[in-house]
């Protein structure tokens, strides 16, 4: 999956920033409405009250960008009517059908068709 630097949705253009660490290594993502943008993490604390910060995975990368992501959406054309549990298993079920099946999504001349 390639991470935009920005990304259009309900007309409002969010800029995406992969930062090294956010609120300290507390977070791996977050979606600040007011400001149109999503805030990805590089590297997370390793445990709460620990100061040793860890490597985030590229796929959990990724995931957490879909994530964040879901949280525009939701905010967006449900004025945040889900709850972070539920954007959690929407992003994760929807992570692995993208992962599990990259044709479903490729657009252009290179697409599979049945």
């Amino acid at each position: 999956m390639n991470i935009p630097k920005t990304v259009k949705v309900g007309g409002h253009i969010q800029t995406v920033e992969i930062l090294d660490t956010i609120n300290g290594g507390n977070e791996t993502g977050l979606y600040k409405a007011t400001q149109d943008r999503i805030l990805i993490a590089k590297h997370v604390l390793s445990e709460k009250g620990k100061k040793e910060l860890i490597d985030i995975s590229e796929s959990f990368i990724q995931l957490t960008f879909l994530h964040e992501l879901l949280h525009a959406i939701n905010f967006i054309f449900s004025g945040d009517s889900l709850s972070e549990k539920e954007i959690d298993h929407i992003s994760e079920g929807l992570f692995q059908v993208m992962v599990d099946n990259p044709c479903i999504f490729t657009r252009g001349k290179n697409a599979k068709t049945r």
